[in-house]
Order: C-alpha cells, then structure tokens, then sequence
C-alpha cells in the first residue's frame, strides 16, 4: 500500500505541477477550470491538503477494507495522472496553434 499511497501524492503533485506551469506560460492563455483553484496558493493549498486527507482516509480504510482501499487509491492515482497529461497535452496543442 505504501507503494501505492507514494504513487498518488506523485500523480497529484504532477497534476499540480502541470497547471502551474501551464499556467505561467505568457505565450499560452490558460485558465483553471475549477473555480475554487483560480488562484495560486489557493491550488496549492487545496491541492496539498486534498492529498493529505486522500493518504489519511486511505490508510484508515486499509486497516478495515484493504481491497477497497487498494481500489480507490488506484482510481485516484489514474485520474490525477490523467489529469497532468491532459495538462500537458492541452499545452503541446496550443502551442501548435500559434
């Protein structure tokens, strides 16, 4: 599981990463689509804390429930992954719109 829960903070640290490097482009216009996120230590704030309280659940639910802990810490992984890819494909597409 500890594999797993590193796995996450990594997925949701590179979700992090990309927006803000998406974000401080002067040549793209990106937005944040979520409108509590629009600003910068409000995204990292929400975003550490929202990684904290994911490792913390999922380790309490590992002591009761170890397959659904196993599950859901791998849905997270996948979607905040897939989430820094988007980012950083939606930044590779606009720059081959200029």
């Amino acid at each position: 599981m500890k594999e797993l829960l590193f796995a996450l903070t990594l997925a949701n640290a590179g979700d992090l990463a990309s927006t803000e490097y998406a974000l401080s482009r002067p040549d793209l216009i990106a937005v944040e689509g979520n409108v509590l996120m629009q600003h910068r230590t409000a995204r990292v704030s929400l975003k550490s804390g929202a990684t904290a309280i994911e490792v913390w659940g999922l380790r309490k639910m590992h002591a009761t429930h170890p397959k659904v802990a196993k599950g859901v810490a791998i849905g997270l992984t996948a979607f905040n992954g897939y989430l820094a890819v988007h980012n950083l494909r939606m930044v590779q597409q606009a720059r081959g719109q200029r």
